[in-house]
């Protein structure tokens, strides 16, 4: 990796994957990017633990879907593509919820016990 990718993405060697950085690089792609192509721009292998670290920067980005084609900047995506990752998640907040119902009730159960 070479310094000027290095500062780009890392920073200093003790600062992570800025999320303005990676919200940059996908405006700039001006579409998806997989997210093989994008770590190995960073020079990183595509094992899990940096496509996990990706799926982390998306999630604290107001800007990056993510989905079965990669990763995109809203600004290129289509508004299909918004609704259905808007729907994703709203889909997924909605079992979490549950999930959480039911830890809770669980918890109840335990207390009266």
């Amino acid at each position: 990796m070479t310094d000027a990718v290095q500062e780009l993405f890392f920073g200093p060697r003790t600062e992570p994957l800025r999320v303005a950085d990676f919200e940059r690089l996908l405006e700039q792609s001006r579409g998806w990017m997989l997210a093989r192509q994008i770590l190995r721009q960073c020079g990183l292998p595509p094992d899990e633990s940096h496509r996990r670290w990706l799926r982390g920067l998306a999630e604290q980005s107001q800007r990056v879907l993510s989905g079965q084609r990669g990763y995109c900047d809203i600004a290129h995506a289509s508004l299909e593509e918004l609704h259905h990752a808007a729907a994703w998640l709203e889909s997924q907040s909605r079992k979490m919820a549950q999930r959480a119902i039911h830890l809770r009730q669980a918890a109840h159960r335990k207390i009266a016990a």
